[in-house]
């Protein structure tokens, strides 16, 4: 589930009614001083002007919007998140008009309500988050402007929480910043903008071979096949978080068809710093998730700011290992080479202007192997230079991809816009990459070149 800082609206049909009510009593009660000064103020109220305003009350609590639910607390947030992206892919260059699925347009109803007498300390609640997706930046590419426009479910869970006991989450969710989240520790205020989920913006391009014609040259491989920051998967889980002890705080979950995790967190105030940080470990073995084989996998992240001065740094890294095997392309069975990846960032926080703090990065990012022994068929031949039906064909003839590197650098900024709960952001990102290819026996065969990629996003995003 996507965090949102939000206003938050709440249905409270008792509080309007009983303000009308109030109005009603004042006015009713000058009327009967100012007709009948000799009479006794409260009999005469009580007997002439109750049950008018009772009926007045009755009225207007049938005419008055109201939650069906009293006791609970409705809190209603989201985000609308829209940008312009420009890209250049080396052959062709284009803008599109977005949203930015790093935080993107969504729609939240969050319910509590804090139980009391025997049961004070608990509180239950729900979450029900949708997004609406609409030519999102991870979804578009260089055939398509569009992407998907579909509403799609975030989040749909139940809660119960205890002061000293911690927080049970059942339903329809996302591990990420719950148990899994290990992965997104950051204090730059760029989160919009830029962070280990590099693929939200530009995933969905498609790589180009070098040197061939415009048009003929994309491959069957988008840039999100070699970039993964490792993410927990959505789906039907429960989980549990530890109330925070001294700044740290353990969780777990489990769900799906066997997926489970464990973590801790940490997040303090140490002098005039900020320390946030994050590990966590996680086994799948969902045959269905991504159609992937077994793996589990350990991630982790750290972020410092300094208070005084706004200058903040993060590191998030990550290791998944596979733990059966699988057919490849030649038609072996083998188990495939563990995947890693790592993320840097550097910022300042400054207050420049009277909008509100201006937040700069930095960043750099390096994902190893994510195609190692996994580019099907039509990728490899297309980056053998060869055609597919010689695929695998005899010694010198591309076969296997035996390795992968993307490596991606950016730099951008946020500037806040307090007074409108607003964010202004711009963003540059650089992407490079190489893909290492085998013959039947093993040996290097060489690959044609492939093209660097580069977009660059503005927009801005409303919470509310």
């Amino acid at each position: 589930m996507r965090t949102h800082s939000s206003s938050i609206h709440r249905l409270l049909a008792p509080t309007a009614t009983g303000i009308f009510a109030g109005l009603l009593a004042i006015s009713a009660s000058t009327q009967a001083v100012s007709a009948r000064e000799d009479d006794d103020v409260g009999g005469y109220i009580s007997s002439q002007c109750c049950s008018d305003l009772e009926e007045r009350i009755a009225e207007l609590e049938q005419t008055t919007a109201r939650k069906g639910n009293r006791k609970v607390d409705i809190e209603i947030n989201g985000t609308i998140n829209n940008a312009i992206l420009f890209w250049d892919d080396q052959h062709e260059r284009n803008a599109y008009v977005v949203n930015n699925d790093i935080d993107g347009n969504s729609f939240a109803i969050d319910g509590e309500v804090e139980l009391e007498d025997r049961f004070e300390g608990w509180t239950v609640g729900f979450t029900l988050e949708l997004d609406l997706l609409n030519a999102g930046s991870r979804d578009v590419d260089q055939l398509n402007d569009d992407g998907q426009t579909l509403v799609d479910l975030g989040e749909a869970s139940i809660f119960i929480e205890n002061e000293r006991l911690g927080t049970m989450t059942l339903g329809f969710t996302s591990a990420r910043g719950k148990t899994d989240g290990a992965n997104e520790s950051d204090l730059s205020g760029t989160y919009v903008a830029s962070n280990v989920a590099v693929s939200d913006i530009g995933g969905s391009f498609f790589l180009r071979r070098s040197g061939a014609a415009a048009g003929t040259s994309l491959l069957a491989l988008t840039w999100g096949d070699l970039i993964d920051p490792l993410d927990a998967p959505t789906g039907n889980i429960i989980s549990y978080e530890t109330p925070n002890f001294g700044g740290f705080s353990f969780s777990t979950y489990y769900g799906e068809d066997d997926i489970w995790n464990v973590g801790v967190g940490f997040n303090r105030d140490i002098t005039n710093f900020t320390v946030q940080a994050g590990v966590g470990y996680s086994v799948n073995r969902d045959r269905g998730e991504q159609d992937l084989v077994d793996y589990e996998q350990v991630i982790g992240s750290l972020a410092v700011l300094h208070k005084p001065t706004g200058i903040n740094f993060a590191i998030a890294s990550g290791l998944r290992s596979f733990t059966e095997t699988t057919r490849l392309n030649d038609g072996t069975l083998a188990t495939p080479v563990d995947v890693s990846f790592l993320y840097m960032k550097a910022g300042l926080i400054r207050r420049l202007n009277a909008l509100g703090n201006t937040a700069f990065y930095a960043e750099y990012g390096q994902f190893r192997d994510f195609q190692a022994n996994a580019a099907d068929t039509v990728t490899v031949a297309g980056l053998g230079g060869i055609n597919e039906g010689n695929l695998c064909g005899g010694a010198d003839v591309a076969c296997l991809a035996d390795g992968s590197d993307a490596e991606v650098w950016g730099v951008g900024l946020v500037q806040y816009v307090d007074a409108a709960e607003a964010q202004l952001y711009i963003g540059f990102r650089h992407h490079s990459a190489d893909i290492d290819l085998v013959d039947r026996s093993g040996t290097r065969v060489p690959t044609v070149p492939l093209e660097s990629f580069d977009t660059f996003i503005a927009g801005m995003m409303i919470e509310f």
